[in-house]
């Protein structure tokens, strides 16, 4: 069995406290995810086309939290 800790390497990719907002296209848009990426406490609100997360190839773990 294998398990992944979220300590155990960096994250490809880490977001807190921000805001991601009133884009044309994606909000995030994340290529070729090998590992795991963390955004905490983020906001992505009102991007246009595809808006929101998009992970585009590629497979690993995530972790989101909403804003408090």
């Amino acid at each position: 069995m294998f398990a992944l800790y979220w300590t155990d390497s960096k994250p490809e990719f880490y977001m807190n406290s921000s805001t991601v907002s009133n884009n044309l296209q994606h909000g995030l848009f994340l290529e070729n995810l090998r590992n795991y990426i963390i955004v905490n406490a983020s906001s992505i609100t009102y991007n246009g086309y595809g808006a929101g997360i998009r992970i585009y190839s590629g497979a690993g773990m995530t972790r989101f939290s909403a804003l408090p």
